[in-house]
């Protein structure tokens, strides 16, 4: 009797833990597709955060005390415990995080330019120069350009303080960030790596990445007009503060943004 009540509860049972998975699926796919990806406070973020807006599948990290700093422990602490799927990073750090992580690879340059030396006067003698902590590329960059001069690593949010407080004669500074500022500008190099992309492997083929790598590439070649230019500088001042006199810095930097298409056709994707 016993056994036969049984049988009956099972056969009551299956059919609600059959609609049970069935309505569970289709979470269960998207949050598998889910793509995670670290963005700073620097103009590629900016553009990658604009794209992601769209995206449903795609969550943007952009906690400025953990990624303003992407050479900081706590941002590569992030990535190397594989809680991220991808980051934009500085050259150093994508190569400290391959280091510890072989699984992680580089898809390539996304951003040229776009870190420019800020002066706090024009026509001051170049003396002492913040530059962003751990970045051995732009320390190499300054000993070349400005051998004579002391070099200070700072965290990117502390060199505009000390930029205004005497501190330092000139700060390596994101572009967007010293047009904000309404400082005189310097290139820091040419055709100088600023960010680069990186992502775990297993991760390359998710469709939410693929859709973004593909939405960056039809925006491309819209980032030369003025209209996109403006739209970027908003994420740094307001509109009104987006004068001709910024515009014309902007091209004098000559920041570049790159096409992954070559380096992923040449893994496959």
């Amino acid at each position: 009797m016993r056994r036969g009540r049984y049988r009956i509860f099972l056969l009551l049972l299956l059919p609600a833990v059959l609609l049970a998975f069935s309505l569970l699926w289709p979470y269960l796919r998207r949050r598998e597709e889910k793509f995670r990806i670290a963005c700073g406070e620097d103009l590629a973020s900016r553009l990658f955060m604009e794209l992601i807006e769209e995206q449903r599948d795609v969550d943007a990290v952009a906690d400025p005390t953990v990624f303003g700093d992407c050479c900081g422990s706590y941002a590569m602490m992030s990535l190397v415990t594989g809680e991220l799927d991808a980051a934009l990073l500085c050259e150093d750090a994508a190569e400290k995080l391959r280091s510890l992580r072989e699984d992680y690879v580089e898809l390539g340059v996304i951003a040229r330019d776009t870190d420019v030396l800020a002066l706090a006067e024009a026509g001051r003698e170049i003396r002492r120069i913040g530059y962003m902590n751990q970045r051995d590329t732009q320390r190499r960059s300054l000993e070349a350009a400005y051998p004579s001069a002391e070099l200070f690593p700072m965290s990117p949010s502390a060199l505009p303080t000390a930029l205004f407080g005497g501190e330092i004669d000139a700060a390596v500074l994101d572009l967007g960030t010293a047009l904000s500022l309404s400082l005189p500008l310097r290139k820091l190099g040419e055709g100088t790596v600023s960010a680069v992309l990186v992502a775990r492997e297993d991760c390359l083929k998710k469709k939410a990445f693929q859709k973004l790598l593909s939405d960056y590439e039809k925006k491309l070649p819209e980032l030369s007009n003025e209209r996109e230019i403006t739209g970027l500088l908003s994420h740094y001042m307001r509109e009104d503060e987006i004068t001709k006199e910024k515009r014309e810095q902007w091209k004098a930097m000559g920041p570049s943004f790159e096409s992954l298409r070559e380096g992923r056709e040449g893994r496959g994707g």
